[in-house]
């Protein structure tokens, strides 16, 4: 649980545009490399989808998750289909934007809770169309409603998960980190746990998150002591500890490389609170 919570906790979402689409029987798409996460809810008719070489179908009232980054080919299956596409950007922060869906574990295809999905994405074509100046305001809110209807495992049920996930063994080593924050072991010894080569491991890191296996436990660390500094008032080195590096001067020097101020003054910038 407290592994799934921080990368909640180091979401960022940000809504893009939405349109409602009529496509044809000629209607193609191919080897598309997506800019940006897509959602495409299937009011009427159905699709042929292959993202990233694994084929999926689309049905009507279905709903399909199209992460960024991911290559795309499709077609319909019926001689007209109707569609709400929406677009957004997602990305969890200590990832590169590297594969915030894969974190999760999200299917591509989405059968089940259809009418809240559809509910909420007509809300927002309603939304999109105002004039309204602070329409933006509520579609970024609708979006974190929308992630947070994709996150509820309810929510894909009975539904296959997409065929092309992190590699199982990234995921394990993840896992192991994030459960273990008091500790910083060796990339030797994360290689160990899931039995591959340091060089094996690293390869794996790259191409699954855009990082070294190193950079990435910098960057979670990091990610864990803001959540600290700004729940509680312990001392730097104190928290530095609770994330596993007994150096307190090293700590600071990395909290400041990777988020550009020093532990205090992030603390003072976002933790302050003025008593009434």
């Amino acid at each position: 649980m407290a592994a799934y919570q921080l990368f909640v906790e180091s979401l960022q979402v940000r809504f893009l545009h939405i349109q409602r689409y009529s496509l044809d029987a000629h209607w193609r798409i191919r080897d598309r490399i997506l800019n940006h996460s897509v959602v495409w809810y299937v009011d009427k008719g159905s699709l042929r989808l292959t993202l990233n070489g694994s084929p999926y179908t689309c049905g009507e009232g279905e709903l399909c998750l199209l992460p960024d980054q991911s290559v795309l080919n499709g077609s319909p299956l019926t001689g007209e289909v109707r569609l709400i596409s929406l677009n957004f950007d997602a990305e969890i922060l200590f990832l590169n934007r590297r594969g915030w869906a894969q974190a999760f574990q999200l299917p591509v295809i989405y059968k089940s809770a259809a009418a809240d999905f559809n509910l909420l994405l007509n809300e927002m074509l309603h939304q999109s169309a105002s004039a309204d100046p602070l329409s933006s305001l509520l579609l970024q809110s609708q979006m974190l409603r929308m992630l947070h209807l994709l996150l509820q495992p309810g929510a894909y049920e009975n539904t296959e998960l997409p065929a092309r996930g992190w590699d199982s063994r990234v995921h394990t080593v993840i896992h192991h980190l994030l459960s273990r924050p008091h500790l910083t072991p060796k990339v030797s010894e994360l290689a160990e746990w899931v039995q591959l080569s340091e060089s094996h491991l690293r390869k794996l890191f790259i191409r699954e998150t855009g990082q070294a296996p190193l950079q990435f436990m910098h960057r979670l660390k990091v990610e864990q002591a803001k959540k600290l500094l700004l729940q509680s008032s312990k001392p730097i080195a104190e928290i530095a500890g609770e994330v596993g590096i007994t150096d307190p001067n090293y700590f600071s020097r990395l909290f400041k490389l990777e988020t550009g101020i020093a532990p205090q003054s992030y603390r003072k910038q976002y933790a302050e609170t003025v008593f009434i």
